[in-house]
């Protein structure tokens, strides 16, 4: 079942082969993070379209799903999320990458795209809690995720195509504990 969510301002749904170009837009528009985690090796543009179209279909095998999030009204594709419903290690839903366009930060969009993922996933998913991680020196990433409720919990060693990296790993619980 596809993700389809309605906020003020965006739609989120699946990311389709045609919405590649302009979700890859998104992520080069961050060159700061696509060097934290992709690396450039010295070389610009390394991390180029055929790369991402590799990774989107990769997510689709591995039991994730590439989310875009387009400003409503005109569809301008303004966000990228990627989501494993229910992560093998630990039984969790993981948000694994909440991205804005660097020309649309500061609106409240990072917070409006996850939240409403977030509801959706509790009152469509039966999510009881959800965890994202965090890479070590990803400042706005970190203070996305303290100013939506989530808690670190954990600090673990994670391979990327850059290399180790340091991810601090945060849950938010989405129920109250009884009593």
């Amino acid at each position: 079942m596809g993700i389809e969510i309605v906020t003020e301002r965006l739609r989120i749904r699946p990311a389709e082969a045609d919405d590649l170009p302009a979700l890859h837009g998104v992520l080069a528009s961050n060159p700061w993070y696509l060097e934290l985690t992709e690396g450039s090796g010295g070389e610009v543009g390394r991390y180029d379209l055929s790369a991402f179209q590799r990774d989107w279909q990769v997510a689709s095998v591995t039991g994730r799903e590439v989310l875009g999030a387009y400003l409503r009204p005109g569809g301008e594709a303004v966000g990228l999320l990627d989501l494993m419903r229910e992560n093998p290690r630990d039984g969790c839903p993981w948000i694994g990458l909440a991205v804005v366009h660097r020309d649309r930060q500061r609106m409240g969009l990072g917070q409006e795209m996850v939240e409403a993922l977030i509801q959706y996933g509790k009152g469509h998913l039966g999510w009881k809690r959800a965890r994202l991680g965090v890479i070590v020196g990803n400042e706005a990433g970190a203070r996305l995720a303290t100013a939506l409720g989530f808690k670190a919990m954990d600090r673990v060693t994670r391979r990327f195509p850059a290399g180790l990296r340091e991810v601090v790993v945060y849950e938010r619980r989405l129920v109250d504990r009884p009593g």
